[in-house]
Order: C-alpha cells, then sequence, then structure tokens
C-alpha cells in the first residue's frame, strides 16, 4: 500500500536552487577549511540530494570555486560601494584606509575560510580566480593613488598588500580581535606610504 504521510516535492526554480545551494555553502566554507566540508553535509543543509548538489556545480572543487567568485564579486561591490559614500575630494589614503576596513570586516566575518587558501588549502581554479582578482585590485589601487601599476610603485602595491595578507593571516589566528583593529589599520598605511616611497 503506497504511503500517504510523505510530504509532497515542490519543484522550485533552478536559479532559486543553486543560489540556495551557494549561500549553504558559503557558510560551511567559511567556517571549515575546504577538506572538511563534505558535499553531503552542504546537501543536508539545503535539504536536496548530495546528487542534486553535483548536478548544478559539478564537483566539490567546483562548488567551492563558485563560492569564491561570488565573494570575490561581493567584495569589489563593497569596496566600491563604500569608496562612492566617501565625500568628493576625499584624500587618497583615507580612500585606501576605508578599504581597509572593509577587507577587515570581510576576514573578522568569516576568518577560517578567508585564511584556508593562505594556508595552502585551496584549489587550483580558486586560487586563479583570487589572482586575477589581486591584479584588478593592484589597479584599482593605482588609479586612486594615480601612480604606473607597471612601475616600481606597482611593486610597492604588492608588497603592501602581501603585508596586509600575512598580517591580516596572524590576526585571524589570534581571533579578529576588535582591539587590534586600529594598528592594523596604521600599520598597513605606514607599509603602503613606505613602499611607495621607496619606490620613488
Amino acid at each position: 500500500m503506497p504511503r500517504t504521510d510523505r510530504r509532497p516535492r515542490t519543484r522550485q526554480d533552478p536559479a532559486v536552487r543553486r543560489a540556495e545551494i551557494l549561500a549553504v555553502a558559503a557558510v560551511l566554507f567559511g567556517v571549515r577549511p575546504y577538506p572538511d566540508v563534505a558535499v553531503t553535509a552542504i546537501a543536508e543543509r539545503v535539504g536536496v540530494s548530495e546528487a542534486l548538489v553535483l548536478r548544478y556545480f559539478g564537483t566539490k572543487a567546483e562548488l567551492y570555486t563558485a563560492v569564491v567568485e561570488a565573494a570575490l564579486a561581493r567584495l569589489q561591490a563593497e569596496h566600491e560601494a563604500a569608496d562612492a559614500a566617501l565625500p568628493a575630494g576625499t584624500p587618497p589614503m583615507s580612500r585606501v584606509a576605508r578599504s581597509i576596513e572593509v577587507y577587515l570586516d570581510v576576514v573578522a566575518a568569516a576568518p577560517v575560510g578567508w585564511s584556508a587558501p593562505l594556508r595552502g588549502e585551496g584549489v587550483p581554479a580558486a586560487d586563479r580566480l583570487r589572482a586575477q582578482a589581486l591584479t584588478g585590485y593592484v589597479d584599482r589601487l593605482a588609479d586612486v593613488l594615480s601612480v604606473d601599476p607597471t612601475g616600481p610603485a606597482g611593486l610597492a602595491l604588492r608588497g603592501y598588500l602581501g603585508f596586509l595578507e600575512s598580517a591580516c593571516l596572524a590576526w585571524a589566528d589570534r581571533g579578529c580581535p576588535a582591539s587590534s583593529r586600529p594598528a592594523l589599520l596604521a600599520m598597513s598605511l605606514d607599509a603602503l606610504q613606505a613602499a611607495l616611497e621607496a619606490a620613488r
């Protein structure tokens, strides 16, 4: 005799379902290292089968790459919104300071997920996306500071970003204490100014 106590399945719009899977994956990858996140755990959180998750994203690595792509796009949008909200004529270094604050918010929101690639837990395709994003950010930073990204100043900008990344990694290891944010911001700006001065 057929069961009558099962809830009827509702067919959800594919775009909505994909977004739902992506959102849940972003949460899990944000709080656990990549190797520790299973596709089955994501599927269970969404309430679908593992096969359905893989139908949308192919593999766990492709799902992770999609999460990284969405996160990078969101970070860029937040940078642009924060910069646009500043008064006209805001000095370049103040604009950079605001971008650092946005970045620190991202690190503090998901320190495990943010730091995973820096600990060798990344995925090659996702790492390539990050490298492309870094190049784009160097170009935008060069535009804000009115320097040539292809010359010595470009090396200075990359050196500054390397310092910021490394300092944030240590900050994340300590639990991202709010009390350290002002010093981290000040040190990052000093590192940028020193690198640009040396490049001149």
